[in-house]
């Protein structure tokens, strides 16, 4: 169960990382990591006129789907399958309820933070957290 659970993480990641790269969008602070040059007067908007750092730059031109919620469904939604098949919580089914609903808003408020901190579209966390 570990294994599947550790490939399953990996292909997640890797799907998030493909998706990222060919339908990546701009974070809503893209231009305050870019700081773009306006002096050099080009038409057309490439990563050439940026001045900040490059690995920030990388990291705020890749918004869609959230990288950081779909870890965080993906870790709690494990978590909320294996107290789901605990047997001690069987005998108490609300208290099941309750970890179970806990371990599903974890991951989405963590997830909306991202959105109201400004670092992602409200788009790229829903998407993320599915």
């Amino acid at each position: 169960a570990v294994v599947s659970t550790q490939s399953t993480g990996c292909l997640m990641a890797i799907f998030n990382k493909g998706v990222a790269h060919m339908v990546g969008r701009l974070s809503p602070n893209f231009l305050a990591v870019c700081k773009p040059n306006y002096t050099e007067g080009a038409l057309v908007f490439t990563r050439h006129i940026c001045t900040g750092n490059e690995e920030q730059i990388i990291k705020a031109s890749l918004s869609f789907p959230s990288e950081y919620a779909s870890h965080l469904s993906f870790g709690f939604f494990f978590n909320a399958a294996i107290v789901y098949c605990m047997p001690q919580l069987r005998k108490v089914p609300m208290t099941r309820l309750l970890c179970l609903f806990i371990l599903v808003a974890l991951p989405t408020l963590g997830g909306l933070t991202r959105y109201t901190e400004g670092f992602n579209n409200l788009a790229d966390v829903l998407v993320g957290l599915a």
